[in-house]
């Protein structure tokens, strides 16, 4: 991910190609880098994705729940009363949800942190008002909702992206601030399939005639 933060290669040159994989598309001051899913911890589903340089970043249904290797880490990250985004997805009502995150914190090391976090749904118009191209390529997916999470006293609101017709209302596109200086824009990222080859214009031989 250091690659994101000099900005010395551009995008097509970090794009990787190979499918065997799962990736986390990761753009930090409008550069891409590329992290590669190492494993799921079996007992919470949380996300364990590496970078080429050994960061780390740990997502759970969305949430940020570690980064490490970075300018700023967050070693232990751990909610309580964290709603479902199934929950949030199926609500008919405009509500607040409120809950509670305790994070360590390096450099300093800056123990239990406490953020006591407010959850609202906001409209496309608003998050594009605010994040600008880093959610134009989401534009007009009517099946996404959009939600804000204020709270932290020393952090801009994060931001998720939830499918509302999967199954599990799966988090498509989250955005996590883990100090003042360092935001990164976080989404699923698959590599394209190779076209394939046109045959509309091979000649086709009849059959017994043979080439000379």
């Amino acid at each position: 991910m250091r690659l994101a933060f000099k900005g010395d290669l551009n995008a097509a040159q970090l794009e990787p190609s190979n499918s065997a994989f799962q990736y986390l598309k990761v753009t930090v001051h409008g550069r891409p880098a590329f992290l590669v899913l190492g494993y799921v911890e079996p007992h919470d589903a949380t996300e364990v994705w590496y970078s080429a340089k050994g960061e780390v970043i740990k997502l759970q249904a969305g949430r940020l729940t570690g980064a490490l290797g970075l300018e700023t880490e967050w070693r232990q990250v751990s909610f309580t009363g964290a709603p479902e985004w199934s929950e949030l997805v199926q609500s008919r009502q405009q509500r607040l949800w409120q809950y509670q995150r305790v994070r360590d914190v390096m450099p300093g090391y800056v123990s239990s942190l406490t953020d006591r976090l407010t959850l609202t749904q906001l409209p496309y118009s608003q998050v594009q008002k605010r994040l600008g191209h880093l959610v134009q390529h989401l534009a007009g997916k009517s099946e996404l909702r959009w939600f804000e999470e204020a709270g932290a006293k020393d952090l801009p609101a994060a931001v998720y992206a939830v499918d509302a017709l999967t199954a599990s209302s799966k988090v498509v596109f989250t955005y996590h601030c883990v100090s003042l200086q360092l935001c990164m824009a976080l989404e699923p990222w698959a590599p394209a399939r190779p076209a394939l080859p046109d045959v509309s214009q091979r000649h086709i031989q009849p059959q017994g005639q043979t080439t000379r």
